[in-house]
């Protein structure tokens, strides 16, 4: 076990963000079964307008991971997302075409809060 995980397992539990379920190796917040998906999502990333990108859908697994990251107290998720989705080449060669003009913005999980920003 990494230092990273034990670290990991300290302060969050030994439980995965996305399936709550416990005892199974995590890196450090999910499991292999999420990991994959985690990974099958980034592989589709969406372009609503040109301007946008969604590097996950919206999915039971991400809402659970966005809303970590927001409510959750724990901002070094938002670089696991961004390092998952970049090592998919679907995902990097969209990203390059946006060129040095990015921002990483956490999507609202409320409708409510979508229309008001």
């Amino acid at each position: 076990m990494s230092i990273w995980n034990g670290i990991s397992n300290f302060l969050f539990g030994n439980a995965c963000l996305g399936c709550s379920r416990s005892g199974l190796p995590l890196d450090p917040w999910l499991c292999p079964d999420c990991r994959e998906e985690l990974q099958r999502l980034a592989r589709n990333p969406r372009r609503p307008s040109p301007d946008v990108l969604c590097l996950y859908a919206m999915t039971p697994l991400t809402k659970k991971l966005v809303h970590g990251l927001k409510y959750g107290n724990m901002p070094g998720l938002a670089g696991y997302l961004v390092n998952k989705a970049l090592q998919e080449e679907e995902t990097f060669a969209t990203l390059e075409e946006f060129g040095n003009r990015l921002a990483f913005v956490p999507v609202p999980l409320h409708p409510a809060r979508m229309r008001e920003r």
